[in-house]
């Protein structure tokens, strides 16, 4: 399978510390700057240094991108192990968000936010979204379509630097991506077979095999695996019991 995406290594960014950690490094003539995300454009007059993010996808990136002293609240999962992948920056954060569907906006807008990031995947994060933009604090909402697929991400990357002032840092980011990528296509066209394989993950609280068209799906086509999800056309994730996962016949067993 592909490697997980990892903090890009080589010579630091300009606006990396001797933590590892990004800081504004964007000149002043940089700003103000306008980003486009999800088919809406937001101007940001300076680098943004109270970050509030509330998926745990967003708050990840960010963390690698410019650290934890600029931001001022991630959510549950990027701080908690199995989830997050920037533990030791997440733990560092003042203030951990309760995991859920339905931001509390009031507990966002005494943060005092200049920027807030999060995933629409449920009605309570668009409404929350729209609550926060018409309250005038600047607010970026990606869809789970911008986390896709690699080219995806990718795109996420660069255009969250460009919100961040950190681009540097997502150009090396976004690099070591395609380089990754790069690496896994080339192991799965000399391997001798594709395993059948299937993707655990828990969504509040059950067990559940994800769908065809998930993340985590297409990496294992990516990296050589035969998705089992698309031979009975699960479009979306269905419930783990021990009968489907016998049914599908697996011979390698992903748990996310």
């Amino acid at each position: 399978a592909a490697p997980e995406p990892a903090a890009a290594s080589g010579a630091p960014d300009p606006g990396t510390s001797d933590l590892g950690t990004s800081t504004p490094a964007s000149r002043a003539e940089d700003w103000p700057r306008t980003v486009s995300v999800g088919g809406a454009e937001l101007t940001l007059d300076a680098p943004p240094a109270r970050i509030v993010a509330t998926s745990t996808e967003v708050g990840d990136l960010a963390l690698e991108l410019v650290g934890h002293e600029r931001v001022a609240a991630v959510s549950a999962g990027s701080a908690t192990e199995g989830t997050g992948n920037q533990l030791d920056a997440a733990r560092r954060v003042a203030t951990v968000l309760p995991a859920g569907n339905d931001p509390d906006p009031e507990k966002l807008l005494s943060l005092e936010p200049d920027l807030v990031l999060l995933v629409g995947r449920h009605a309570g994060e668009h409404d929350v979204a729209a609550l926060l933009a018409g309250s005038g604090v600047p607010t970026v909402a990606f869809e789970p379509t911008d986390f896709a697929t690699p080219d995806d991400v990718i795109g996420t990357v660069t255009e969250l630097g460009r919100a961040l002032g950190a681009d540097g840092q997502a150009t090396a980011i976004t690099d070591r991506i395609r380089a990754q990528v790069d690496e896994a296509r080339d192991r799965a066209s000399r391997a001798a077979d594709a395993p059948r394989t299937v993707v655990l993950m828990a969504r509040g609280g059950r067990p559940m095999l994800m769908g065809a068209h998930s993340a985590t799906t297409r990496l294992v086509e990516l990296a050589g695996g035969t998705s089992v999800a698309a031979e009975p056309g699960w479009t979306q994730a269905i419930s783990a019991d021990p009968e489907a996962i016998v049914a599908a016949a697996p011979e390698v067993i992903l748990v996310q």
